[in-house]
């Protein structure tokens, strides 16, 4: 637990690193996030805690773990120096923060916080990019802006729920919270990343030029990133936009449909998919399934769309969610002293990839259930998802 104590105030870098807080508080903010269910069935709570739900999973559990990696991750793709004692407290401070709104019916504070955190993220990796003596991949332009847009739909999410104007705003905010800043983040990471976890390389993180000034290097990595790159993160950027055209007939199904057909190539393209791994471990066939279920749970909603919400949750759960769960996992093995030989040992590990793909069926078929059983398929697969973070933590007791 050393690396849980906060730091003095200073603007010197810290040995400290910050995915052990931020990974325990995503680990908290993910457990509370699918225990509102049974907290419903047994009378604990009496309101329908959707909007809460879907706020403590993807506005919480996700963007923590995802920060607690990038924050790991940046410093070593460009070089640069690792978290900042300032740094550290702003992190601590906007986190507990957060925490302190997970029970409020009221969404705004939670949405200004999560802003809040996001801007800090932001703020890192400018730092980083500013200072950067190593070029990132190219793909970690979808990463950058995907935060950027992130902050920009909280601050209309926020702005909607202040004033009770701005619907339009409110609804891009929220889209793009929901179902596409993690998409960003896998684009941005994964597209080199996730192909060499399951054993296909296709790209080497950070590259070191020599003595380069930092701001030749900012402009030497825009010039360096592809120009199918550029036109995957102009399309996926508007395929939001396209989402929120109501005047256009089907433009909801149009903007989704093309994440999908660039999910499709990156999956086959880049991942591989379409190909066992090559290195069999729990770790890189989780994060195989992992894969096929984001694919398909953004692919099914296009021809079941009156059944999206429950569909998505193949993509939510069985996608974001085991995804999230496995690269932490890598990320733990890699930092904290721990044997990899635990990617292919730990059955604890398999517990987790057994126990999250069995809490994403759960969740999808519940649709299907009679009505008076469909709380109670939803308790179900919280408690599996519940005992997968249980399985997960007891991967890294240790620590």
């Amino acid at each position: 637990m050393k690396n849980l104590q906060l730091p003095t105030l200073s603007n010197k870098p810290t040995t400290a690193e910050p995915y052990p807080f931020l990974f325990f508080m995503g680990w908290i903010f993910g457990a509370i996030g699918s225990a509102l269910w049974p907290l419903l069935i047994y009378g604990f709570i009496t309101f329908y805690p959707k909007d809460m739900h879907a706020d403590l999973m993807t506005g919480a559990f996700l963007v923590f773990y995802s920060a607690g990696f990038l924050m790991t991750a940046i410093p070593q793709f460009t070089g640069t120096y690792a978290v900042t004692r300032k740094e550290w407290i702003g992190i601590f401070f906007a986190t507990l923060l957060t925490f302190s709104t997970v029970f409020l019916q009221y969404r705004l504070p939670f949405h200004i916080l999560l802003t809040i955190n996001l801007t800090l993220l932001f703020l890192f990796c400018a730092r980083r990019l500013k200072d950067m003596t190593s070029i990132p991949p190219p793909s970690f332009v979808f990463a950058v802006t995907g935060i950027l847009i992130a902050i920009l739909s909280g601050l209309g999410v926020s702005l909607q729920e202040l004033t009770g104007s701005f619907a339009v705003w409110g609804l891009i905010g929220r889209n793009f919270l929901y179902n596409g800043f993690q998409l960003t983040l896998i684009l941005g990471v994964g597209l080199f990343l996730i192909p060499n976890l399951l054993g296909h390389p296709n790209c080497n993180p950070g590259s070191r030029p020599g003595r380069i000034p930092s701001q030749s290097l900012i402009i030497t990595f825009i010039k360096q990133t592809p120009t199918p790159l550029w036109i995957l993160l102009s399309l996926f950027v508007f395929s939001f936009l396209i989402e929120a055209l109501t005047f256009i007939k089907d433009s909801s199904m149009i903007g989704r449909g093309l994440r999908v057909l660039i999910f499709i190539f990156v999956g086959f393209k880049s991942w591989q998919i379409y190909r066992l791994p090559k290195h069999r471990s729990y770790l890189s066939i989780g994060l195989w399934l992992s894969c096929w279920s984001l694919l398909t749970g953004l692919l099914l909603p296009l021809f079941f769309p009156y059944l999206e919400i429950h569909m998505k949750h193949l993509a939510y759960i069985g996608g974001y969610g085991l995804m999230t769960l496995m690269i932490s996992t890598r990320v733990m093995l890699a930092h904290s002293g721990y044997d990899m030989i635990l990617e292919r040992k730990s059955r604890w590990l398999l517990g987790v990839v057994i126990l999250v793909l069995l809490a994403a069926t759960t969740r999808t078929i519940a649709r299907w259930m009679p009505e008076v059983h469909y709380l109670n398929h939803l308790n179900y697969a919280a408690c599996a998802w519940m005992l997968a973070l249980v399985c997960w933590a007891m991967t890294f007791r240790k620590k």
